[in-house]
């Protein structure tokens, strides 16, 4: 097989195992630029139930332990190292194909287990972004996934995570993640998904949703995402990773509600929000232009809003966007409570909103501004 392919491939020996089944030790696979493709201590498969007549094929089980895959295209290829090996196995029969309509073959697998697993992907022809998840060029350590009920239909892929850890490149930490997901080729969906991280605990039913894979390398822009959360703790640094101007942004959040749209341009209904010591918003909000929060403008309808001067001016924003500084008056304001609408940026916008405070309760049309040459805002 390495003369035929052109390349090394390398087998330590064979074992059967109750538990795993048929067990490849210590395999090695390199490319054709004799970097590795893919190796691994153990590669386990177990057959599960086989039937010719209904075109069923069960794996019962597949396990990779203490692997390394890599799909790399090299300087000068226009293609992944992997398409070099498909390519030979491709048919070069000219015969013309039976069109014949025949029954799609109904391939499950029961159970999917990957220990310490290393996943790269990277293009030797472009550059690696130095700041946040890079899609062409992605390196994933520590990785240990117990999947099952994975099957496959014309169009995507199902099956429910029970666990999934990691480490990227970019600096995000998945502790574990579980659910049931959908992926296809323009969408991927998951529900009762639960997540973790170093600083977040989410519990949401998600859907990504693409034109094309190529939609990841213009995350903000290109991929909208439509959520459902329940209450969850969010720190909002762990979006950075997938768009890096929020990175700054290590505000932990309390959310929950309805989302949808792209980061660039996105809905939020029934949203409830509570950061700091005693910040607390329920309502509806419209955003657009993140994640350059100069130039974002915004709706917000608020049911309630219950702040303080602290919390306002210790959130942090995206970017080098300066801190909010609030008018000197409002020190006195203690505990602001409000209801009414918002819109315009952040540093230039009018409300109606009904207002009660230190300061006594106030009911008015406002305009808030920023000071020509100055961080501190204005009012009128």
């Amino acid at each position: 097989m390495s003369k035929e392919l052109n390349t090394t491939i390398r087998i330590a020996g064979f074992d059967l195992s109750f538990r795993n089944g048929l067990v490849i030790e210590d395999i090695f696979v390199l490319d054709h630029q004799n970097d590795t493709l893919f190796q691994a201590k153990e590669l386990a498969v177990r057959p599960g139930k086989f039937s010719l007549k209904n075109r069923a094929l069960n794996v019962n089980k597949l396990l990779i332990s203490q692997g390394q895959f890599q799909l790399l295209t090299h300087r000068g290829d226009s293609v992944l190292n992997l398409q070099h090996i498909l390519d030979h196995f491709a048919s070069t029969d000219t015969t013309p194909a039976d069109t014949t309509p025949s029954k799609r073959w109904d391939l499950t697998v029961s159970a999917v287990e990957l220990e310490n697993l290393h996943f790269r992907l990277h293009d030797y022809n472009s550059e690696v972004e130095p700041v946040g998840m890079d899609y062409a060029h992605l390196d994933i350590k520590n990785i240990y996934l117990d999947i099952s009920d994975v099957s496959f239909d014309d169009f995507s892929v199902h099956a429910t995570i029970k666990h999934l850890s990691a480490s990227e490149r970019c600096g995000i930490n998945l502790h574990h993640l579980a659910g049931s997901v959908q992926v296809g080729s323009r969408f991927m969906k998951a529900s009762n998904l639960k997540i973790k991280t170093d600083s977040s605990d989410i519990k949401l039913d998600l859907d990504f949703l693409y034109d094309h894979w190529t939609a990841y390398n213009e995350f903000v822009d290109s991929v909208v995402i439509r959520a459902k959360l329940d209450t969850s703790l969010l720190n909002v640094s762990d979006i950075g990773f997938f768009a890096p101007e929020l990175l700054t942004m290590t505000d932990k959040i309390r959310i929950g509600g309805y989302i949808r749209g792209t980061i660039s341009n996105f809905k939020a209904r029934d949203l409830y929000l509570s950061f700091g010591k005693s910040t607390i918003f329920e309502g509806n909000i419209n955003m657009l232009g993140l994640p350059d929060i100069e130039e974002t403008f915004a709706d917000f309808n608020v049911r309630r809003l219950t702040t303080h001067r602290e919390d306002i001016e210790a959130f942090r924003l995206p970017g080098n966007a300066p801190p909010i500084q609030l008018p000197d008056f409002l020190k006195e304001a203690g505990t602001i409570n409000l209801k009414g609408k918002f819109t315009g940026f952040y540093n230039d916008f009018v409300s109606t909103a009904e207002v009660r405070s230190g300061l006594g309760k106030l009911a008015t049309d406002i305009a808030l501004y920023r000071q020509k040459g100055s961080n501190i805002l204005g009012y009128k």
